[in-house]
C-alpha cells in the first residue's frame, strides 16, 4: 500500500513538472536559449507589446522593465505613469497615450514629450488613430491598424513636406486580426501575432545549415512551439521570450543549426 502511495506521488509531480522541462526543450530546439533572469510583474497578467526595456501591459499601461535587478516594489516592471494608457508605439521607443500626447522613453525609462518640429515623421503617422503599432524598416514603414492587418507605407520627402508615396497592405494569410509582428534585420526573429496563433519566419531549406555556399530560405509559417505553448507565454518580441512561470529566454543565431524542420 505504501508502495502504490509513493507511485501516485511521483506520477503527479512528473505530471505537474513535466511539462516545465518540456517547453523549454522545444522553446531551445527553435534558437531560444535560458537566462537566469527571473521575471516576476504581479501588475498584470500578460503584455501586448515588448520592448528592449519597456512593455505595453494587457491594461494598455506602459511598464518599464528590469531583467537583472528588480525595482523598489519587488517586481521587474514597473508603472511608469498611472494616469495614462499607451494607444500606439513606434519603433518600440516612442508611444503615443490616451491624452493625444507623444512620448519618447529616455535612458532612465521615463517620458520625455516629442514636438512635431523634433520628429514630423512621427507625427505624421501616430495622428491616426486607426495606427496601433509602427516598424520603421529599410525606410519603409509598416503599420498595423485598427482593422487587424499590418500596411507597408513609403514617404517621401520633398523639401520637409512628407508625402505617401505608394500604400500596400500585405496579405493576410494568419486566419484572423494580427495583434502583434516585427519587422527586423534578424529574420528568425520576425513574426506575425493574430488572436489566435503565432507565424514566425523560419528556414526552409535545410542544406543552408550544412553548406557555405547555400544561402538561407525564409517562410513565414505557424509556429509548432509558440502555438503549443501560447497559454504559457506572458510576453514576446522575437528576441525576448518570457514566461508565465517567470523564466526568460533569449533568441541566439548561434542557434541556428538546432532549428528543427
Amino acid at each position: 500500500m505504501r508502495l502504490k502511495k509513493i507511485i501516485i506521488i511521483v506520477v503527479l509531480m512528473f505530471l505537474l513538472t513535466g511539462c516545465k522541462g518540456d517547453d523549454v526543450r522545444s522553446f531551445r530546439s527553435i534558437g531560444y536559449n535560458l537566462s537566469n533572469a527571473n521575471f516576476k510583474c504581479d501588475y498584470v497578467d500578460s503584455f501586448k507589446f515588448l520592448g528592449d526595456d519597456f512593455a505595453v501591459g494587457s491594461d494598455d499601461r506602459l511598464y518599464s522593465i528590469s531583467y537583472d535587478l528588480i525595482y523598489k516594489n519587488k517586481n521587474n516592471c514597473k508603472i511608469m505613469d498611472k494616469n495614462l494608457k499607451v494607444s500606439a508605439v513606434y519603433n518600440n521607443e516612442i508611444v503615443k497615450m490616451n491624452n493625444g500626447f507623444i512620448y519618447k522613453i529616455n535612458d532612465e525609462n521615463k517620458l520625455d514629450q516629442v514636438s512635431e518640429k523634433e520628429n514630423n515623421i512621427v507625427y505624421y503617422f501616430l495622428k491616426d488613430d486607426n495606427n496601433v503599432k509602427i516598424i520603421e524598416y529599410s525606410n519603409i514603414y509598416y503599420i498595423m491598424k485598427q482593422d487587424g492587418n499590418v500596411y507597408k507605407y513609403i514617404v517621401s520627402d520633398n523639401d520637409g513636406t512628407l508625402k505617401v508615396a505608394g500604400v500596400e497592405m500585405l496579405q493576410n494569410v494568419y486566419g484572423g486580426s494580427i495583434v502583434d509582428f516585427n519587422i527586423t534585420d534578424n529574420k528568425l526573429t520576425m513574426y506575425f501575432k493574430t488572436n489566435e496563433k503565432y507565424y514566425r519566419n523560419q528556414i526552409v531549406n535545410e542544406e543552408c545549415l550544412k553548406y557555405a555556399d547555400v544561402l538561407c530560405e525564409y517562410q513565414i509559417k505557424e509556429d509548432a512551439y509558440l502555438n503549443k505553448y501560447r497559454n504559457i507565454i506572458q510576453a514576446y518580441n522575437g528576441d525576448i521570450l518570457i514566461l508565465n512561470s517567470g523564466k526568460v529566454l533569449s533568441f541566439s543565431n548561434n542557434n541556428k543549426e538546432n532549428v528543427k524542420f
